[in-house]
């Protein structure tokens, strides 16, 4: 009885083993160049930095949150043993003093995103992609050595340093970077951790974001009432007022103007069935790749057909939306998905299928905008104004 269980056991085991999956057409030295890319794409992340000098005993010390979507970000941490406390939201920073939150023009220290790619400089601009040197693999992590820019640590360019990046195995997210002088002198090491797990609601009503949208055509309360739906969608907070011919928008600060301008569109979706020749009036490129050239034979489908959509990671954590159809459909031989007349999506298919999945959003949030847009369609027509300060 208990070998029986034992061999049940290690059955269950051997069948839970994480499946590897590693990008197409990429090769190993280049992952780094994947994996800062695909940082960009994330939802959020928690982190840990610090970096300085020691001998003239000058050192910062910071931790907190970044979440990508609207560039939003909660920071805490010491320079030079005095503490201070930030939040980010967008091109904006609010400094905390006395216990209120005091605005600022933003610094460095609250672009994330900017201080990970100051620190890989000249490695991640080559072109030819040689700029990271891979090392070593394990079950846990790439390493890779690169010529760090840490000029701000370094003024006078005197000191030579060791510099390592560090991707998870498995999903080839960038987990640690850390690099120190030959002397032991200056650092920097930045850790990330908690991948899209971060939820600051704590935010959304006290730093929201303020936007003017005219109304073109349509009728108010059918806006209003498609508006409300869509942000419910990707946010947990926001307020709809009419100003004469305009909407007056407070919404979470985690939505950017490009999110809003993305929010805004009527949400058509189309399922087409593309050839690489055809009439010239039939021409149509890719969204992000205009050299791709396809041609339109016909409409396959249309926005009745789907039955479901997703929105989540895959094993390499790429946003990616998965769209299920009520009835099956078929390209000559590609099929391709067009939303609000930009060309997202192609796929060559021998057979029919029920299951179109997206990956090429250059963001998770971006991925959740359309999601919604596509679910609540909407019949008038708005334009983005401005961002109100």
């Amino acid at each position: 009885m208990m070998k029986k269980l034992w061999i049940l056991f290690l059955f269950v085991m051997l069948s839970c083993k994480k499946e590897i999956i590693r990008p197409q057409d990429i090769p190993v030295n280049e992952y780094p160049y994947f994996s800062m890319n695909n940082l960009k794409r994330q939802e959020s992340f928690r982190f840990k930095m610090k970096f300085g000098r020691e001998l003239m005993k000058i050192g910062v010390s910071q931790k907190g949150w970044f979440y990508i979507r609207g560039n939003l970000a909660y920071i805490k941490g010491e320079i030079a043993s005095i503490p201070f406390e930030v939040i980010a939201v967008g091109d904006r920073e609010f400094l905390k003093e006395k216990g209120k939150w005091v605005e600022h023009q933003k610094g460095d220290e609250a672009e994330i995103l900017y201080q990970v790619e100051r620190v890989f400089g000249e490695a991640l601009l080559d072109k030819k992609k040689k700029g990271f040197k891979f090392l070593d693999s394990s079950k846990k992590y790439f390493s890779y050595a690169f010529d760090p820019n840490l000029r701000y640590l370094d003024p006078t360019g005197e000191l030579e340093f060791n510099a390592k990046v560090y991707l998870d195995y498995y999903s080839l997210l960038i987990k640690k970077i850390e690099a120190y002088s030959l002397d032991s002198n200056a650092y920097f090491i930045f850790n990330f951790t908690g991948f899209n797990n971060v939820h600051p609601k704590n935010l959304y009503a006290k730093f929201s974001r303020k936007y003017m949208l005219k109304i073109v055509k349509g009728e108010y309360n059918e806006i209003k009432n498609i508006l409300s739906q869509r942000f419910k969608a990707v946010c947990n907070y926001f307020k709809i007022n009419k100003k004469k011919s305009f909407i007056e928008l407070r919404i979470s600060p985690e939505l950017s103007p490009d999110d809003i301008k993305t929010l805004i569109k009527n949400g058509k979706i189309y399922f087409l069935s593309l050839a690489l020749k055809g009439p010239e009036k039939s021409h149509i490129s890719l969204r992000n790749n205009i050299s791709e050239d396809f041609y339109i034979i016909d409409t396959l489908s249309r926005k009745e057909n789907i039955k479901s959509i997703t929105v989540k990671f895959d094993e390499l954590s790429r946003p990616i939306m998965n769209i299920k159809l009520k009835h099956s459909i078929k390209g000559t031989p590609y099929i391709g998905v067009m939303i609000d007349n930009e060309l997202y999506h192609v796929e060559r298919k021998e057979n029919s299928t029920n299951l179109i999945s997206i990956n090429e959003f250059s963001s998770y949030g971006e991925a959740l905008d359309i999601k919604a847009n596509i679910k609540y369609y909407l019949k008038g027509e708005l334009k983005f104004q401005k961002e109100v300060k």
